[in-house]
């Protein structure tokens, strides 16, 4: 697998503080790393589209559970 990209990733379903406006929030914005002690049902991808097709197929998931 090819070294993580510096790209970045806004996750826009989950929310931060703002660190410029008090009281405001933002997108999370993530880069991709791989972590080797990581344990759990971990998966190497070899491109950041990869990553954002998990992190939208979550985000609908999640969105259809809080529904009900």
């Amino acid at each position: 697998m090819p070294s993580p990209s510096s790209e970045r990733i806004e996750l826009k379903v989950l929310r931060v503080a703002s660190t410029e406006v008090l009281g405001q929030t933002k997108p999370l914005e993530v880069v991709p790393c791989r972590f080797s002690n990581a344990k759990g049902d971990l998966k190497d991808v070899d491109h950041v589209g990869d990553i954002r097709r998990m992190a939208g197929a979550s985000a609908v998931s999640f969105k259809a559970n809080i529904r009900g």
